[in-house]
């Protein structure tokens, strides 16, 4: 467990100081001041002042942030974040995104190149810089077959493939449905591959038509090893198809939960660290490719750090961007007030969803 939550940290930490040093870059290019440099949280340990920042590494070890100068109020001197020009504001908020997105691009290419430059995924689309092929034969699979039902009285091992119905070759799952629902008899003639090879078996269908499976499409992968330029901008592309992907996930879930009511598949789209924790226990005990599967974990973290920051939600950077463009189309800044009530409000909310998602992650790995 301990070997997990350090890698956990480190995942998590390497996306949040990227982002924090974004800020900090950035703000230090357009000669805006920043005071402090915190890595972690809590009562200081360490403490350094170098380029006039103040260097702080905190007793807990997880994320950190900028301290810059008149970022919440303007302050005396040069080098004020608050009375910064709009440009120069601009960069220093897209810094941190920028640098998450990345880091997340360098986790990738150490990802594909050890996975030999394929990936699995679970969904079929168009992707950028790859290709879609097959895992394996491309027959339909079972993954799952109903108790005492025609085919799992068989006792076949799991999954397998369906070659052909009926001396009929199979490409997708509706139509091995289709060929047994509509054959002539009864006895079902299928040839089938398992992991020890291909074999030909006969199944009698139920009084319903049917042989009792769980039948899915063969499992798809990108490969991004079909050309050299492929290959050369494979962790930029593979992080815009992350995001497509992600975002089709995320809608089906949504879809799923406003249908059925069922919100744990959706609860599982949103994870914090108790989950990441999870997570990489997963792939350290089971995983034959830990350091593939973590560098891709990174990047995907990376990859929804930059998203959600981008967010026009109150206490994100994409919060303070939206007020940027406001005072450019008004020829004004908002009221400040207002504006400082509403930031809080958000700070707050965002701070109850985490302890909420936390909760959540705890209850769903490790207490059900």
């Amino acid at each position: 467990m301990l070997l997990n939550i350090l890698l956990s940290l480190l995942v998590l930490n390497i996306m949040v100081i990227a982002h924090e040093l974004g800020h900090y870059i950035l703000a230090k290019r357009n000669k805006i001041g920043v005071h402090e440099f915190a890595i972690g949280f809590g009562p200081t340990l360490l403490k350094k002042k170098w380029h006039d920042t103040l260097w702080l590494i905190k007793a807990f070890p997880l994320g950190g942030y900028n301290g810059l100068k008149g970022e919440m109020d303007a302050e005396k001197g040069s080098g004020n974040f608050s009375t910064a020009p709009k440009w120069a504001k601009l960069q220093v908020l897209l810094a941190g995104s920028f640098m998450n997105v990345l880091m997340a691009v360098v986790a990738f290419y150490l990802a594909l190149a050890l996975y030999g430059w394929k990936v699995p995924i679970p969904l079929n689309f168009k992707p950028i810089g790859a290709v879609i092929t097959t895992i394996g034969k491309p027959y339909p699979v079972v993954n799952a077959v109903v108790e005492n039902s025609p085919m799992g009285k068989l006792g076949l091992t799991l999954p397998f493939q369906i070659v052909s119905v009926n001396q009929v070759a199979m490409t997708s799952p509706a139509e091995v449905v289709n060929a047994i629902s509509n054959s002539s008899t009864d006895s079902i003639d299928m040839e089938i591959i398992t992991k020890d090879g291909s074999n030909q078996i006969f199944v009698i269908r139920d009084e319903n038509k049917k042989v009792g499976i769980q039948i899915g499409a063969a499992p798809i992968q990108l490969d991004y090893g079909s050309t050299l330029v492929n290959k050369t901008f494979s962790g930029f592309s593979h992080s815009a198809n992350m995001t497509v992907l992600t975002g089709r996930m995320l809608g089906m879930m949504i879809a799923f939960t406003a249908k059925t009511g069922d919100y744990e598949p959706l609860g599982y789209a949103f994870a914090g660290p108790v989950a990441i924790v999870a997570a990489v226990g997963s792939v350290v005990t089971d995983s034959k490719t830990v350091v593939a599967d973590l560098a891709n974990m990174t990047g995907l973290i990376g990859i929804s750090l930059a998203l959600f920051n981008m967010l026009p939600f109150p206490g994100l950077d994409g919060w303070h961007i939206f007020l940027l463009f406001y005072e450019k189309a008004r020829g004004r800044k908002p009221n400040e007030r207002i504006v400082g009530i509403v930031t809080a409000i958000g700070l707050f909310f965002l701070l109850g969803l985490g302890a909420l998602i936390m909760l959540k992650d705890v209850w769903m790995f490790f207490l059900r």
